[in-house]
């Protein structure tokens, strides 16, 4: 089952999407909150923890601080992001970009959607950090 892709680019700025900010979109969208709030979070790790925004291990754990996530897993059920999210992952996929600088990706699921600045449905999945399942 392939899930919906709605745009999502929190970052009112960045109308052309040339910004390299998937690690604080995700964020947005995991905490539900706005871009600048996302960021401060994120750098509120990174100063804390002396890493780049940009790693995703900064993201790992802001999405475990922040956003109600679990530790990641390297267990991968589905193969792309469209597939994720029609088969109901919530949290956050990390793929395969080949554009990217350092070749990863990240992208919201949540719903049977993904949520990105472009329509990154068809690439591969690594890593997926789900949202803890309320009780």
């Amino acid at each position: 089952m392939r899930g919906e892709y709605v745009h999502f680019q929190p970052n009112i700025k960045d109308t052309e999407n040339n910004q390299d900010d998937c690690t604080v979109r995700v964020l947005c969208h995991a905490c539900d909150c706005t871009w600048q709030e996302a960021f401060a979070k994120l750098a509120e790790i990174c100063i804390h923890d002396y890493i780049m925004p940009s790693t995703y291990g900064a993201l790992d754990k802001a999405l475990q601080v922040f956003g109600g996530c679990e530790k990641p897993s390297i267990h991968v059920p589905f193969k792309t992001v469209a597939e994720c999210a029609g088969n109901g992952i919530n949290g956050v996929v990390y793929c395969v970009d080949s554009l990217a600088r350092d070749g990863l990706h990240v992208v919201a699921v949540g719903d049977g959607k993904y949520y990105d600045a472009f329509d990154s449905g068809d690439m591969v999945v690594v890593k997926i950090v789900e949202k803890k399942s309320e009780k």
